[in-house]
């Protein structure tokens, strides 16, 4: 099997060294003012700052929003400004209600004195969209502590047992039945940070995460000391049906049945192979765990046997300690209508950052999926650790945000854009010359917008292994890139379908051509460094016009699996239109 996975060998396009180049882009408000700051009306605490943690873009442009809010982590979403309209100093949020077990904290006093808290919350949740625009959530947070009268206190973060979803269109929270049903080490089938990867089949796919994160002690006059934690490396899968009641679920590998290489603190790293049958079984799926090894995944291969380990092939630089690659934001290339074009195969992955004071840290790493081996990387000049990488429609990759914990280089407030086409050359790899006004480290959040901006929010001033405060940022700014900040004209979509099928001919009218290609970008949702429903895909156009384009939907369900996109025109400059959500249908 591993054979078929690896079968077509190509020689492989050294990416080349970082350079010095720069790229002119803008952040709005610019870094010299106060971003924008977030708030919601809580029904405990009232009007409180919102600090998100984990972002998706809905198929009707709303961005909705998980964060700690209070003694709560709720849901809210927002509507982006448009671009050109004056921004607000503040954004307010509409809230969500979320049905967790534990709608509000309980608290209360025992016999003995004891001081008991409990909430659940889908804070450190996994989460992605479904093929019908709904948000899939798996796990969460539920919390506990004890204070006894002595002052001494005890508590616990263990992970969620439930699933939950945000029914769209309708906008209604959902708690679905029956919970999950994956064991961990201790035979709890509770998740924190575990992982949601959305198959070809519009199945969920349900990895990795702990059942205990966190035991918490704390003694007056002593500094809080942390004992023990327990994990959950079972995969699992969950059904769509509708009503959602109807659902269910199914074990793909027990705990003890999983790669070690799989696992990884913050959420393991898992995409969609684009490739089925007769290459390849159909959901197959490469992940990354902390170690840096690529395993294979084939969903539907008996439980416990679909398993493939490639432990020759670490990501470059990784060392003999716990976790290298925990740090890393991952992201799978833009894939090609004619596969190979940019001299990777479709498929490949790209990671950036690493482990703390490892080579990782500060370097860009590619996965090149043919010949199943790490390709020539770059070095991007200053250390990111939990960076967030975004695709832009242009087909750059943009490396942003995460922190360095010398916390001596000032690079760290400014983009990085990876240009992937052939020839390589010194104009390869730039660096954005606007600055934002502060660093965002771990839990920041990165989102394309339709409009082609990129929303960059949260996060702390470093990292959860750092030892400072947990600082989360209750604002955001927006991110112009290179297409939006130079002021060049833009195409205007005019005409395009609403729904696309898989390999049939559609038309897109427009303004400001000639254009010269159509991609459909899959709408971000991201949390922790990581968006498993991040996708770029050019659609072949046999016939471009001077204001429309045949254009041909996407191979099959492995390289576009059933969803809405976000679908884009470029023009000969490669700048990008508005995009228009289209739902991608068998």
């Amino acid at each position: 099997m591993k054979k078929q996975l690896v079968a077509f060998l190509v020689s492989l396009v050294p990416v080349g060294a970082a350079s010095a180049q720069q790229a002119v882009d803008a952040w709005a408000p610019a870094g010299s003012q106060a971003p924008i700051e977030l708030r919601v009306n809580d029904p405990v605490n009232g009007d409180v700052q919102f600090r998100p943690v984990h972002a998706t873009l809905l198929p009707d442009g709303r961005v909705m929003l998980f964060a700690p809010v209070g003694t709560h982590a709720r849901a809210a979403w927002f509507v982006p400004t448009p671009i050109g309209d004056p921004l607000p100093s503040v954004l307010r949020l509409t809230a969500d209600h979320v049905p967790v077990n534990i709608n509000t904290p309980v608290d209360f006093t025992d016999a003995q004195g004891r001081q008991w808290h409990f909430e659940e919350t889908i804070f450190c949740s996994g989460h992605s969209l479904t093929s019908d625009g709904s948000i899939f959530v798996a796990g969460g947070t539920f919390f506990y502590s004890m204070r006894q009268p002595n002052g001494i206190s005890v508590s616990w973060i263990y992970g969620m047992q439930n699933t939950t979803l945000y029914s769209y269109p309708v906008s209604t929270w959902f708690r679905l039945q029956p919970d999950m049903i994956g064991t961990g080490a201790t035979g709890s089938n509770r998740r924190w940070y575990g992982t949601v990867t959305r198959l070809s089949d519009a199945r969920m796919l349900v990895s990795s995460g702990f059942e205990l994160a966190d035991t918490r002690l704390q003694v007056p006059g002593l500094p809080v000391s942390h004992h023990g934690t327990n994990i959950n490396r079972s995969v699992e899968v969950w059904t769509p049906a509708a009503p959602p009641a109807a659902s269910s679920r199914s074990l793909v590998s027990a705990h003890l049945q999983t790669p070690e290489e799989v696992w990884n603190p913050d959420y393991t790293h898992a995409f969609q192979v684009p490739y089925g049958p007769p290459m390849i079984p159909s959901n197959t799926v490469l992940m990354f765990g902390a170690a840096g090894v690529p395993v294979y995944l084939l969903a539907d291969a008996p439980p416990g046997t679909g398993w493939i380990t490639l432990g020759n092939q670490r990501r470059p630089g990784t060392v003999a300690t716990d976790a290298p690659n925990h740090g890393t934001a991952s992201v799978m290339l833009p894939m090609r209508a004619n596969n190979f074009e940019w001299g990777y195969a479709n498929g490949s992955v790209l990671q950036a950052g690493g482990g703390l004071g490892s080579q990782m840290e500060r370097s860009i790493d590619f996965f090149e999926l043919s010949s199943g081996t790490w390709a020539q990387g770059i070095d991007l000049g200053v250390r990111r650790r939990f960076p967030a990488t975004v695709l832009l429609p242009d087909g750059k990759v943009m490396v942003v945000s995460g922190y360095d914990a010398t916390n001596v280089n000032p690079v760290i407030r400014n983009a990085h854009y990876l240009d992937l086409r052939p020839p390589m050359s010194p104009n390869t790899f730039t660096t954005g010359t606007a600055a934002s006004g502060e660093v965002r480290g771990y839990h920041n959040i990165a989102l394309l917008l339709p409009d082609g901006r990129v929303l960059i929010g949260g996060g702390r001033s470093r990292g959860s292994d750092s030892g400072d405060p947990e600082d989360e940022k209750p604002n955001f700014r927006y991110l112009l890139p290179p297409y939006l900040a130079s002021g060049q004209s833009r195409p205007v979509i005019t005409a395009a379908p609403q729904t696309i099928g898989y390999g049939t001919s559609f038309t897109v009218e427009f303004s400001g051509g000639p254009i010269s290609e159509v991609v459909v970008m899959g709408l971000g949702s991201m949390t922790h460094a990581i968006d498993m429903n991040q996708r770029y895909l050019q659609l072949a156009t046999p016939v471009k016009g001077a204001t429309s384009a045949e254009v041909t939907g996407p191979e099959n369900i492995q390289t576009a699996p059933p969803g809405y996109y976000m679908l884009f025109v470029l023009n000969e400059s490669r700048v990008p239109s508005v995009a228009r959500f289209v739902q991608v249908v068998p």
